[in-house]
């Protein structure tokens, strides 16, 4: 009888079999993702305008969520690991972001973003994969226009750009590769008010700005005043809209103004500073702004007045223990601040009103910006006048007009005053009318009691009363006697 003889089995070689063919299946599966790879577009260069948003196009293979960094050069500006969101840098917040592929977005681009930018895609355990895109933007062109004498200089630049194509199709065909061009042309009546255009061919863009000439259109000039190194100083200014900016030239009167002494002139010349303004001089005056450009000139004028309050008013609460005074000034005026004024029992103290202790007295002083007053503390029971008085350094204008609150609010100060005076010598003057009434009565009368004398009827008639002679004693003849008749 044979026996068979049975070999011994080797477990740890079965194993290790099954180890690999486990890996060498994982192997088989993992195979698409064991290459990194970027796609970026052809060419890598993306030209965009100042001020859009631009999208650098990435692709990329070989892994799943895989670390994603856009960097310029050596400094990384945006890190992102998927799930968590992209990292950053603090210069490009609010600039740049990511989208869901990697694609790196700009948001309103500016030219200093025109640079390199590496993109890189990393996988733990695989080699890293790179890409490269420039991003090259360009800023729109510049207009300006200048005086040249008589004559009109246009200039069109593109800044920090040296290849563009310049070009003034509205004036004539002149072309530049400089990045600037400037161009001269007579001052003339067409000019004044139009547009004219600057055409920029930057690579495969065509961007444009315009620039208007205009003749110099001025308003009223305005005045202010304030108190240096206590002298009072007054500054005009002439605001004469005009492109170019018109040159001016100042006067007083007749009396054309230079840069000096009193009379301060700003470089840009649309302001005049007069030091020690004197209100009671000659300062006093009407001082003339004459703007001109080329395509014109315009002259406006303004008559400096002293400190003045051109209109008020008061408003009182319902309970009576707070007023609003407000009030304005002219445009020509000189001031620099108020002060309001008050006759009447004390206010209760309160915020940004003085300590009163009753009579006439200054409750607040204001500054020249100021155009109202709140003023609370009132008694309602008793009467109160209040009044503003303007300011212009140590000089002091006409007040206002006073105004009056309280139980006998319907009667202003004034009119009280006038009732004070007014009513005695109304008595006065019905005293002197009856008077004289009791005068003509006692005339009259003395005159009906004095005696009346005939009239002889001659001075009635008003003829002359005729004497004839009278006849004597004796008998007359008979011929005497004709004679006589």
């Amino acid at each position: 009888m044979a026996f068979e003889r049975t070999m011994p089995i080797d477990h740890g070689q079965t194993l290790r079999r099954v180890c690999w063919g486990i890996f060498i299946t994982l192997l088989l599966a993992d195979s698409a993702d064991c290459v990194l790879s970027v796609t970026v577009p052809s060419p890598p260069t993306v030209i965009a305008k100042a001020g859009s948003n631009v999208i650098l196009n990435v692709s990329f293979a070989g892994a799943q969520n895989p670390i994603i960094e856009w960097s310029v050069g050596q400094l990384p500006i945006v890190t992102w690991t998927s799930p968590n969101p992209p990292d950053i840098a603090p210069n490009y917040l609010g600039v740049v972001s990511l989208m869901p592929n990697g694609s790196l977005v700009f948001s309103n681009v500016q030219k200093n973003y025109s640079a390199t930018y590496t993109v890189s895609v990393m996988k733990i355990g695989l080699l890293p994969a790179t890409g490269k895109i420039t991003l090259q933007v360009f800023a729109q062109p510049v207009c300006l226009i200048q005086s040249a004498n008589t004559n009109l200089n246009y200039t069109c630049q593109t800044p920090g750009d040296a290849i563009s194509m310049l070009s003034f199709p509205d004036l004539n065909q002149t072309l530049t590769m400089s990045g600037s061009l400037s161009l001269v042309v007579p001052a003339s009546k067409n000019l004044n008010g139009r547009s004219i255009f600057c055409v920029a061919k930057q690579i495969n863009i065509t961007q444009s700005c315009s620039v208007t000439a205009e003749a110099p259109q001025g308003v009223a000039p305005t005045v202010s005043s304030t108190v240096s190194n206590g002298n009072l100083l007054v500054t005009i200014t002439c605001a004469i809209g005009s492109v170019p900016a018109a040159s001016i030239t100042w006067s007083k009167g007749s009396q054309v103004l230079s840069d000096g002494g009193q009379y301060q002139i700003s470089s840009d010349t649309t302001q005049l500073n007069i030091t020690s303004f004197n209100l009671t001089t000659s300062d006093l005056s009407t001082y003339t702004c004459n703007g001109s450009n080329p395509l014109g000139s315009q002259k406006n004028s303004i008559p400096l007045i002293g400190p003045t309050i051109s209109d008020s008013s008061l408003i009182s609460n319902a309970a009576g223990t707070m007023v609003t005074l407000t009030w304005n000034v002219p445009l020509t005026s000189v001031f620099t601040g108020f002060n309001i004024q008050m006759e009447g029992p004390a206010l209760q103290p309160s915020n940004g009103t003085n300590q009163t202790t009753g009579g006439l007295q200054t409750i607040a002083v204001m500054p020249s910006s100021a155009r109202s007053k709140q003023i609370s503390g009132l008694d309602p029971k008793s009467n109160y006048w209040f009044w503003i008085v303007p300011l212009a350094g140590s000089a002091i204008g006409p007040p206002s007009q006073n105004y009056s609150v309280g139980p006998g609010q319907g009667l202003s100060r004034a009119a009280i005053l006038g009732l004070a005076i007014g009513i005695p010598c109304g008595f006065l003057l019905l005293l002197i009318i009856i008077a004289l009434i009791i005068l003509c009565v006692v005339c009259c009368r003395r005159r009906r009691r004095r005696p009346k004398y005939p009239v002889p009827r001659a001075s009635q008639k008003g003829i002359p009363e005729r004497h004839l002679p009278l006849p004597s004693t004796g008998t007359l003849s008979p011929a005497r006697m004709g004679t006589a008749v």
